[in-house]
């Protein structure tokens, strides 16, 4: 690699087909990585640098040398982070709607900056009847241009992490993820969120007389055409019988997709028809048969093996006729697809701006 590349590059990220997110922060290189890591080609554009496998070795810059291919990594996306643009503060973020309410006092945290983003927590009311559930959310804006990664990030990402070690009052805290958008880029298809979102949280508090305080260290990362890992630390003492961001955190709620047990159940003009899977042959996949509401602007599936199994992103026909919508998941692209056998996927189902989810046990 030149020399005058390698000396800009400081962080790097590294994205398994496994989906496990391993990050190394130190002043390491590229240009020292490339000599240990089996890779079939390398990427330069935009500040970034990617290395991805493929069957055939594909050199696509003519900056970097020294590439030794091989099959003893199961290696998705090495992005490199110039140093120079960690430098930049967070842009001003424009704020949404979401002036508290009248009487809320102090039903949110204090806001934290990061990298074009900001970070806080918000809570619901906790005067109305909720058997023993608080709600809360965590509220994460960002700067034009720069997103933010759903659970199953895509191709690339970092899914966010939530460790609520310290928080007392509490029995059970669980995230819900609203309906996230796909987004495309040259190089790969991602998920999650740009601008604006609310991860709705669910508090079961072990006495619901008392105050319920949260403790979160949050995890995420902020991607534009560079992607930069964020870490920040939340805490907001929620009292009890206090009127807090009710309507901004039901906004948020009704985008989370609703469970369904079986297929051929209707949610809201949602459901699935027909799940096919093959394992063997020389095409193995998965096919979904769905049905979404009528003037659906544009659906999507994603899916998920439970087990960090490697899944590509469905492929979603075009329409035929009506409501019907049919997506084919290519398993020639995944893991073996054998070791599927027996496995539960996750598959959801999005509109605009809601959609179902449904657990499927391939036999």
């Amino acid at each position: 690699m030149d020399a005058r590349v390698a000396s800009r590059l400081k962080f790097v990220k590294l994205f398994f087909h496994t989906g496990e997110f391993l990050t190394r922060y130190h002043p390491l290189t590229i240009y020292c990585l490339d000599f240990h890591i089996p890779v079939s080609y390398i990427t330069v554009a935009r500040g970034c640098i990617t290395i991805q496998t493929s069957t055939l070795m594909r050199l696509r810059s003519h900056a970097i040398k020294h590439v030794f291919p091989g099959p003893g990594l199961l290696l998705i996306a090495v992005t490199a982070i110039p140093a120079t643009a960690l430098k930049a503060g967070p842009e001003l973020v424009p704020v949404s709607a979401s002036s508290p309410p009248p009487a809320a006092g102090k039903m949110a945290s204090e806001w934290q900056k990061g990298y074009k983003s900001r970070v806080r927590i918000i809570a619901g009311d906790t005067n109305l009847p909720a058997r023993g559930n608080t709600w809360a959310g965590v509220h994460v804006q960002m700067a034009p241009g720069w997103k933010t990664y759903w659970r199953s990030p895509g191709d690339v990402g970092v899914p966010p992490s939530f460790d609520w070690k310290g928080s007392r009052n509490v029995k059970k805290i669980s995230v819900e993820w609203p309906v996230p958008k796909k987004y495309k880029d040259e190089y790969s298809t991602s998920i999650g969120y740009k601008h604006e979102v609310i991860l709705p949280i669910r508090i079961t508090a072990k006495n619901r007389r008392k105050p319920v305080d949260v403790k979160l260290r949050f995890a995420y990362g902020i991607c534009a055409d560079i992607c930069v890992p964020v870490e920040t630390r939340l805490k907001l003492t929620i009292p009890s019988r206090r009127p807090g961001y009710r309507a901004l955190l039901e906004r948020y709620r009704k985008m989370v997709p609703m469970s369904v047990r079986e297929t051929g159940k209707v949610v809201n003009g949602f459901s699935f028809r027909k799940i096919a899977v093959r394992l063997k042959g020389k095409n193995p996949n998965i096919i979904v048969e769905a049905s979404v509401p009528d003037n659906t602007r544009k659906a999507e599936l994603y899916v998920e093996a439970l087990n960090g199994f490697y899944l590509p992103l469905p492929i979603g026909e075009r329409p035929s006729a009506g409501n019907y919508r049919r997506f084919v998941i290519d398993l020639t692209k995944s893991d073996l697809p054998q070791k599927l056998k027996g496995q539960t996927i996750a598959l959801t189902l999005v509109g605009d701006k809601s959609g179902i989810e449904y657990k499927y046990k391939i036999n």
